[in-house]
């Protein structure tokens, strides 16, 4: 659930009976917990605050952040431990064991199959009394400590009849994700295990017992189906039925030498496993410095003019090219090959599309675009995509969506730098942009942690240095006390503005400043003949040519693209086609009416 990067929706300070109905969700869920170890868990003048987030699968959690440190998540009013907790009392949840190279797949989203689970009889955890949805801990068979969260998804006795094969357990949270990168990123301690009981027939002798021949045959056979699935190169592990040669019979010896062959074969493919996942480093790499390239690209042509040169580096990294990257993903110049923006800008410049110098002060500043570079000018500035596999890719060019569906249009608003004394404690920063609720949810937070709520009148707030230099210029009149609506609506006027942008087909577009409506105008060409220009079409996430060609089949006249300043797109469309282009907009892309400028030209032609 949280292999790829989520959002922070809210996040608030807990106290009082909130902090008490937390404390109690925690001992009900977890019946084996004493009075002392939740008191361990949540200690009673440890700070604590509760972070509402949105995974990128666009379902929500709560998570519960004790001293900086997440120690419990619910997702759907069902409670799960973090790695941290299970690392402070390892017996909160039953275990699962499996193999390391298994938990390298586990890592990248994968889910537990069964034949990769290490049983009771081979120096696992035992499985009886396993049920259905049962939340376990997984650990691996080197390590007893726990490194995850997983929900079974049948109960033991369903395991045994399917023959241990198939999806066994559902993946929920890992160390390494990135919920674990909201704590301290501590890794997991070292436990000890028993070893895993492979041995020839000689060591069970030695221990009393007699080799069963058939329990060996059985033996191999599992372990040459762990040993074909984490083997695999794959994201997603999956079972795999590995099917012996019949006509031969084993005695004790035979079973057991074979055994040993085979648990030989593991240690090598786990080894082979391990070398295989250090060359495939690269491929991470390789996807942050397309979504790299992407972001400078789309930067220059849909952020940038020459009016706005020179412009810092480091300005044009955080303000464009970081805000362009797609909500869903994050734009690290470290995870690339460059691993500083100066090589990488460098780089640029060797190829002609910038040019870059030092100033007075040695800082690098931007000051040439080559529009007229070819790669610029064949470039379409698109919003990002995640695909399935969990892999940021430049989004390609957007078809028209086959069904209508309403455009999503929110106001949204950023911090100013005297702000940040109130935001900033939520996980806030001058980039962030935020709805209503979640700016007077801040707001009120606030006043309510630092006890400014007038005690005569609960509808009026008593203004601190903080709120009076927030919400009143200098020279103005400043009152002692004002009401919850004069607060908000102050504190929101202040505010840079900025906008989202849902489209039809479900991407989000996030910008600064008001959000420009598409401009139809009819103007006069060659010959004396009307022509329809469209303008800003890619604000909403419409690919120019595309609309063109749409156009040019529904109007059954000829349509042009020309480039315009900063490299944006003009479509131009043959005759007086602002009725015809006003509805494809609102009935194909979920264009509102309010967002077309120009259309009182419809009732000019029909005057015609």
């Amino acid at each position: 659930m949280f292999a790829k990067p989520f959002r922070v929706k809210s996040s608030t300070i807990t106290r009082g009976s909130d902090r008490r109905r937390v404390k109690q969700n925690i001992g009900q869920s977890f019946p084996a917990f004493s009075q002392d170890m939740l008191d361990q868990v949540l200690p009673g003048k440890a700070s604590m605050s509760t972070i509402s987030i949105i995974a990128h699968s666009g379902s929500t959690a709560v998570v519960y952040v004790v001293e900086g440190e997440p120690l419990v998540f619910e997702v759907e009013s069902v409670l799960y431990p973090t790695v941290y907790l299970l690392w402070k009392l390892p017996n909160t949840l039953p275990c699962v064991t499996t193999w390391s190279p298994v938990i390298n797949k586990l890592q990248g989203g994968a889910d537990l199959m069964l034949p990769g689970v290490v049983t009771e009889a081979r120096g696992g955890c035992a499985l009886h009394g396993m049920t259905k949805g049962q939340v376990c801990a997984v650990n691996a068979v080197e390590n007893r400590s726990p490194v995850g969260v997983v929900v079974a998804l049948m109960s033991h006795e369903e395991m045994l009849s399917c023959g241990m094969k198939g999806k066994g357990f559902r993946t929920v949270h890992l160390y390494g994700d990135h919920l674990w990168e909201m704590g301290s990123k501590v890794h997991p301690p070292v436990v000890a295990m028993t070893a895993v009981n492979m041995d020839t027939e000689s060591s069970d002798e030695s221990c009393g017992t007699q080799h069963d021949p058939e329990a060996g045959r059985e033996q191999k056979e599992e372990i040459r189906e762990v040993t074909s699935i984490v083997g695999r190169s794959d994201a997603t592990v999956q079972s795999e039925d590995v099917s012996e040669g019949g006509g031969h019979d084993d005695d004790g010896d035979g079973g057991g030498s074979e055994t040993a062959l085979a648990h030989d074969q593991l240690l090598r493919q786990m080894q082979q496993l391990s070398c295989s996942d250090e060359e495939e480093v690269d491929n991470p790499i390789k996807t942050m410095d397309a979504l790299l390239m992407d972001c400078f690209l789309q930067s220059l042509k849909s952020r940038m003019t020459q009016s706005d040169l020179p412009i810092l580096v480091s300005t044009f990294y955080k303000a464009h090219m970081m805000e362009l990257c797609h909500t869903g993903l994050h734009l690290d110049i470290k995870k690339t090959s460059y691993k500083k923006l100066s090589k990488f800008l460098a780089d640029m410049q060797e190829q002609g599309l910038v040019e870059v110098k030092a100033n007075s002060k040695g800082a690098e500043i931007i000051t040439t675009i080559h529009f007229s570079h070819p790669l610029l000018k064949t470039f379409v500035p698109t919003v990002l995509v995640c695909q399935s596999e969990g892999t940021a890719q430049p989004g390609g060019p957007q078809t028209a969506p086959p069904e209508s569906k309403a455009l999503e249009y929110k106001h949204l608003y950023m911090p100013t730098h005297k702000m940040l004394s109130i935001f900033s404690s939520h996980g806030y920063n001058k980039s962030s942009m935020l709805e209503v609720g979640q700016v007077r949810e801040v707001v009120t937070t606030y006043i309510r942690s630092n006890d400014l709520v007038a005690k005569d009148n609960p509808r009026m707030v008593v203004l601190d240095p903080v709120l009076t230099d927030v919400m009143y210029k200098k020279g103005e009149e400043l009152p002692t006390a004002v009401t919850w609506q004069e607060v908000m609506e102050r504190v929101i006027q202040g505010m840079n503005l900025a906008h989202s942008l849902t489209t039809c087909d479900g991407k989000t577009i996030m910008r600064k400043g008001r959000l420009e409506p598409i401009a139809l105008s009819v103007v006069r060409r060659a010959s004396n003949k009307n022509c329809t220009l469209v303008d800003n079409l890619e604000l909403y996430g419409i690919v120019p040519d595309e609309f063109a060609r749409t156009m040019q089949r529904l109007a059954a006249a000829s349509t042009t693209v020309t480039e315009g300043k900063a490299g944006v797109h003009q479509v131009m469309v043959q005759g007086n086609a602002v009725k015809a282009i006003a509805k494809l907009l609102q009935d194909t892309y979920g264009i509102p009416l309010q967002c077309i400028e120009g259309l009182e030209k419809i009732k000019k032609a029909n005057q015609r």
